[in-house]
């Protein structure tokens, strides 16, 4: 088997070392060349077309935002994970990464952990599988037209026009694509809630950037809170989001639960929550991400006679989240995300 060509671009020596320690475990990868900052990078990157790049942000001669600009000029292949400081500055410069190109990211391990043991399997558990799962999504993105064509189901217009409510679930890809979509999303009168899997810090800043080009009011979900009309409310990272119907008013519920599908907040959580607290008029919507967090949440949407909808493949960055509820038929139509903006407008006015 052909191995993932990976390289790092990384100032700290420090943290390079925990990342060849880290992917120097795994068959699958091959560090290919590494480079201290973005200028000496970039001919390596030229040379070596790796599949995957692990980029670092802060860095001397040309920071991870110039190198991605200076990457994309190349027309290269390569797909780009951010490997980010977990701090308010990091998760800007984050959103602003995934604008420019990067794939998706990771947030560092704090250096200050003593047990160099725990900061290589940090690397190991949350940055190997993103490698593999993009690298291996890339490969699966490349054979988009071999996917046999899926007849749509026609739209009853009466079913969309009862929808009280719509949930969206996201995962890698999802910053870039919600912010084109909500540039593009005209008012609405009810509410939308949106998972997308990201840490703490990272959401608030994800919320904060979606209302500042969104004609809708675009928050990052408080504990306690009466869920207002028109809003968009965004899970915020580290809680799992429901909403509860108290004397026919709805309020957030931020829950501490156990991760589940090794995501906190879950997009299961999210869509279980809005089946108790509405009932079937929900619109589920699940899109691109690695994994299948979703996939027990749009079922038993699905079951229950609301209204659910998947991502088309050939739109997704992963094709991951929306593949098995696509397979076993539980989404009532597949639609790009264009058409997904309509439905939104559609069932939430």
């Amino acid at each position: 088997m052909e191995k993932i060509k990976l390289m790092i671009i990384e100032d700290s020596v420090t943290m390079r070392n925990f990342l060849f320690q880290a992917f120097a475990s795994d068959q699958e990868i091959e560090i290919i060349s590494y480079a201290s900052n973005g200028k000496l990078a970039i001919p390596r990157i030229k040379f070596y077309q790796p599949d995957i790049i692990i980029l670092d942000y802060e860095m001397p001669l040309m920071n991870g935002i110039e190198t991605i600009r200076e990457i994309k000029k190349l027309n290269v292949p390569s797909k780009i994970i951010m490997f980010s400081a977990h701090t308010q500055e990091g998760a800007t410069v984050t959103l602003q990464a995934l604008k420019e190109g990067a794939v998706d990211f990771v947030p560092k391990p704090n250096l200050s952990i003593s047990n160099q043991n725990q900061l290589v399997d940090y690397i190991k558990n949350e940055l190997i599988p993103k490698v593999k799962e993009i690298a291996y999504g890339n490969k699966i993105i490349q054979k988009r037209q071999e996917i046999p064509p899926i007849e749509k189901k026609i739209v009853e217009k009466t079913a969309i026009h009862q929808i009280q409510v719509a949930g969206i679930g996201i995962s890698t890809g999802g910053p870039v694509l919600l912010y084109e979509m909500f540039r593009k999303l005209s008012r609405i009168k009810k509410n939308l809630f949106i998972v997308q899997h990201m840490p703490p810090l990272f959401t608030a800043k994800l919320a904060e950037t979606l209302n500042e080009i969104s004609v809708n009011p675009v928050v990052e979900a408080k504990d306690g809170e009466e869920v207002k009309e028109g809003y968009v409310y965004v899970a915020a990272g580290g809680y799992h989001l429901r909403v509860v119907s108290i004397n026919n008013k709805k309020f957030i519920k931020l829950g501490d639960d156990p991760p589940k599908n090794n995501c906190k907040p879950s997009v299961d959580y999210l869509f279980e929550s809005l089946l108790e607290a509405y009932g079937k008029n929900v619109l589920a919507i699940i899109m691109t991400g690695m994994g299948s967090d979703g996939y027990e949440g749009i079922k038993k949407v699905y079951e229950m006679g609301g209204y659910t909808i998947s991502q088309s493949p050939e739109t997704c960055t992963i094709y991951g989240m929306p593949k098995k509820p696509i397979e076993e038929n539980l989404v009532r139509e597949i639609l790009t995300p264009e058409e997904i903006i309509k439905r939104l407008e559609e069932a939430l006015n």
